[in-house]
């Protein structure tokens, strides 16, 4: 990515040049149930930023180490749920993190 950048002279004047700039990362993460969906919606389609939302969903609901409690629902468990885990939530969270560092 390049963009402009002002370079200011001694003399006061300015000029122009193009010089390569470094995108600052920055990967927000949070847990269910703590309205970051309504971050998520506002963020989600911009150009310049990946997404991958509600990696720990499952985990947190119906997983072996679910934290929802009254939110479970054990005659309708969410499918796949008995393998989710926190750090299973973890590895899709970083292969995401991954994928949008070599785009």
């Amino acid at each position: 990515m390049t963009g402009d950048v002002v370079n200011p002279e001694v003399n006061g004047s300015s000029t122009t040049r193009q010089e390569k700039i470094t995108p600052l990362r920055i990967w927000l993460c949070s847990q269910a149930r703590t309205a970051s969906n309504v971050l998520a919606k506002q963020l989600r389609d911009h150009p310049q930023l990946a997404a991958k939302e509600y990696t720990f969903m499952k985990t947190f609901i119906d997983g072996p180490e679910a934290l929802a409690g009254e939110m479970t629902n054990p005659e309708a468990p969410i499918e796949g749920a008995e393998d989710a885990t926190y750090q299973k939530g973890f590895n899709e969270m970083m292969d995401a993190v991954a994928k949008a560092e070599q785009d």
